[in-house]
């Protein structure tokens, strides 16, 4: 019996959960990726399109045989309903009144990707800065910053959601929209 699209993706994500389980901790190699992502940052950025600077990060990433092994695409949505479902952030590259800067701003999606517990944001600050979950959720979502788009806190932490998906399921699937499991802030944040 041929499998349908849908039956596909979902073998090929829990595929790929299973090798992590059963290989164990991750074994990404964060010092290769990381100036790679340094270079992509200036040369490779596309503004408002997260997804496709962490895909080419990543599709760059195999062609050099760099290990991605336990790595995660995360994907931030607002499913608490505040900034009418945007994800209001506070650290947003991009240009300002001031000229280019980062600062506040509303996206309807973000895509990154976590390696090691870092994590890999093109769209983060204004030069490459890779940070540790926490202090990334901290700086780009957490922080206190008295702009007209802030949405409190508390309403982040369980509002936002970040749905987690295997990179080795992404690279299997030939690019094909994957879905994973999702979490809270909270949730993040008791684990890292």
């Amino acid at each position: 019996m041929p499998l349908d699209a849908a039956m596909s993706k979902r073998l090929i994500l829990s595929a790929a959960i299973l090798l992590q389980m059963i290989q164990g901790a991750s074994a990404a190699d964060v010092a290769a990726i990381q100036p790679l992502f340094a270079e992509r940052f200036y040369s490779a950025f596309e503004p408002r399109h997260c997804g496709r600077n962490v895909y080419g990060l990543i599709d760059e990433s195999a062609r050099a045989s760099i290990d991605l092994l336990g790595a995660e695409i995360w994907i931030f949505r607002n499913e608490g309903g505040s900034m009418f479902g945007y994800l209001n952030v506070e650290r947003a590259r991009g240009e300002g009144p001031r000229g280019l800067s980062a600062g506040d701003m509303n996206w309807e999606f973000h895509v990154v990707l976590v390696a090691e517990g870092v994590v890999f944001d093109a769209s983060f600050e204004m030069e490459p800065t890779p940070l540790p979950v926490r202090d990334y959720l901290k700086v780009m979502f957490l922080e206190d910053n008295p702009s007209g788009h802030r949405v409190p806190v508390s309403k982040k932490l369980d509002g936002y959601s970040i749905e987690r998906i295997p990179v080795e399921a992404y690279l299997a699937s030939k690019g094909a929209k994957l879905k994973g499991p999702k979490s809270t802030f909270q949730q993040v944040l008791t684990e890292y």
